[in-house]
């Protein structure tokens, strides 16, 4: 896992638009970006309990329950953050939002410009 607080840590999905849109308004805060695309890297799920603890939430706050696969495998199951996140990176569409988390604050991205409350 890796966090430094001088950079935004920022767990999102590549493939999802509104999530690429975070990218530029998060680098109105800080020219360094820790970007963790669940699309395509092979992130730490302890990165995600973190963000899920400073976030004081649970995981499952974080799916997308819209998405086809939530209803049709994951609806009415209690999982732990851990099995969560093995489903988001079965399925990155299954993230809600992206996360991001600089310094000692943390926000969910529902709008892109949401990123900017980090500042």
């Amino acid at each position: 896992m890796h966090l430094n607080h001088n950079e935004i840590t920022l767990l999102y999905n590549s493939n999802h638009p509104r999530d690429k849109q975070v990218i530029p308004y998060a680098m109105t805060i800080c020219s360094k970006i820790n970007k963790q695309d669940v699309s395509s890297m092979d992130i730490s799920a302890t990165m995600f309990e973190v963000m899920v603890d400073r976030l004081g939430c649970e995981a499952k706050d974080l799916i997308n329950k819209a998405d086809p696969e939530y209803q049709a495998k994951h609806r009415g199951h209690e999982y732990k953050p851990k099995m969560w996140f093995k489903a988001i990176k079965n399925n990155p569409n299954l993230l809600k939002a992206p996360i991001a988390m600089y310094k000692n604050k943390i926000v969910v991205c529902k709008n892109p410009t949401d990123v900017l409350k980090l500042r």
